[in-house]
């Protein structure tokens, strides 16, 4: 009835696993951790105190991609054609310690995609610059530079 769809790891300090379950009447988060978290603390004491995340998988690359973020996030803009998630964070985000850092790097290998961490504004600039840098190439009209932007590419790396 659970599915493991995901799994990412840094051993000795934390796994994230994304699960799903095949009946709607099944909370696949519940049934891993256990009542009171019995089930899921005999797998921590195996690993010597190493954390676990479980989290629910979904298709949806919005509703996945900040939820290993440890849902501190405001939202996430997926940019299929990069690769990657924008993940939206309150002005300061200077008090998220995972901002780049493990959160991160696990929630990106376990959905699959590159994830940025930024505020609304520096995404507004991101796009400014992107619109004002492939306006400024030969041959590309503003027009196309607002598509290939709109698309998700912020930059001339993007491409995959």
């Amino acid at each position: 009835m659970i599915e493991i769809r995901a799994i990412a790891r840094e051993p000795g300090y934390r796994t994230k696993v994304a699960v799903s379950s095949t009946d709607q009447r099944v909370d696949c988060v519940g049934a891993c951790v256990g009542v009171r978290g019995n089930r899921i603390k005999n797998i921590v004491d195996e690993l010597a105190g190493e954390r676990i995340d479980i989290v629910r998988y979904s298709e949806d690359m919005q509703v996945l991609v900040p939820t290993p973020c440890s849902g501190r996030s405001r939202g996430s803009d997926p940019l299929p054609n990069a690769g990657r998630a924008i993940v939206l964070v309150q002005e300061d985000h200077s008090h998220w310690p995972s901002a780049g850092g493990a959160e991160v790097r696990l929630g990106s290998k376990l959905c699959g995609w590159d994830i940025e961490i930024m505020t609304r504004e520096e995404l507004d600039e991101q796009i400014e610059q992107a619109v004002t840098g492939y306006s400024s190439l030969e041959g590309v009209e503003p027009e196309l530079a607002e598509r290939l932007v709109g698309e998700g590419f912020l930059s001339y790396d993007d491409s995959r």
